[in-house]
């Protein structure tokens, strides 16, 4: 379910910026202002008291960027494997707290859940986001995956804004400069997603999510929201910014921002995990390489070409104890 509607980059002058995050005023000559192209639709007007007042700095729109529905290209996923093989299954809200090997051929036997329900496996593979460098130092795996805090509020468009709400919806995925702050259309139900921030801060507990609680800072959230605001004092006329959801997620970050695949030390344990930001990007490229090591039934890291050597764990042995 993508949909090619572009991308809009705004930059407000660093010299008028006094909001969340401002920088420091620019040495360079005075601003050149660009008015929004009217063609370019609502994101411009939720914009109009920034060009008023002179924030606007530039304009760049690219419209060959699309976005899609993660969600939905997960379910259609799921559908046209079953229609492949009925015999295909899934779990859904499982926690898997321990992966088993077996002591006496040293090869990866299984998974225990977290409730303590075992599942005996000839091949596990390991794509658990940032709870993967968990699992994997279980069974003496070092794994250099991180969790790396993103936060966002998602608020409903008001009922009662007709044409302009709607058009809200149409309207291209926007980057906020110098802010990088994140404004993205959704639909199904109506509403606008608001992110920003990288905080790398260990993982939130579980439980704590189990029990409505978004985790993270709460002075982030606070500085989000003044941020939105600033960056579009006339949000309130448009949004029901009492109706937002907090949302705090964890990208599973290396320290070179690439992911890890293929095998490790333990025969039958692959891994496919630390996509950072660009897991869907890289999903189906790093899904086929796994699957590729998994047919091959070898634990050597990926086949040895430049390109795939990149995402071997072994670039890692630097760290003491990689494995």
């Amino acid at each position: 379910n993508f949909q090619i509607g572009g991308k809009l980059l705004v930059h407000l002058s660093e010299k008028k910026c006094n909001g969340p995050n401002a920088s420091s005023p620019s040495s360079s000559g005075e601003s050149i202002v660009h008015e929004p192209p009217r063609q370019l639709g609502y994101w411009p007007e939720m914009l109009r008291d920034a060009v008023e007042d002179s924030r606007v700095e530039s304009v760049v729109f690219h419209s060959d960027c699309a976005q899609g529905d993660s969600l939905r290209f997960c379910d259609e996923l799921r559908r046209r494997l079953l229609e492949i093989d009925p015999g295909n299954k899934f779990s859904f809200g499982r926690e898997v707290a321990s992966i088993t090997v077996d002591e006496a051929s040293g090869r990866v036997s299984g998974v225990v859940e977290a409730n303590g329900v075992s599942h005996k496996a000839d091949v596990v593979v390991v794509c658990s986001g940032a709870h993967s460098g968990k699992l994997l130092a279980g069974v003496g795996v070092t794994a250099p995956v991180y969790p790396l805090r993103g936060y966002s509020i998602t608020v409903p468009v008001r009922k009662d804004v007709g044409g302009y709400g709607r058009a809200l919806q149409q309207q291209p995925y926007c980057v906020v400069a110098p802010f990088t702050l994140y404004v993205t259309p959704m639909t199904n139900p109506d509403r606008i997603r608001f992110s920003n921030f990288g905080e790398l801060a260990p993982e939130i507990p579980r439980d704590s999510r189990k029990m409505g609680n978004p985790g993270g800072n709460p002075k982030l959230f606070q500085r989000l929201e003044e941020m939105v605001r600033y960056v579009c004092p006339s949000v309130d006329s448009a949004l029901d910014m009492n109706g937002a959801v907090k949302w705090v997620g964890e990208r599973p970050l290396t320290p070179d921002c690439y992911p890890i695949v293929g095998g490790c030390r333990i025969p039958g344990l692959f891994l496919n995990t630390g996509h950072s930001f660009n897991g869907w990007r890289d999903c189906a490229y790093t899904a086929q390489l796994t699957a590729e090591c998994v047919k091959d039934g070898s634990n050597s890291p990926l086949r040895k070409s430049e390109v795939e050597l990149l995402f071997s764990i072994e670039r890692f042995k630097f760290i003491r104890n990689i494995k």
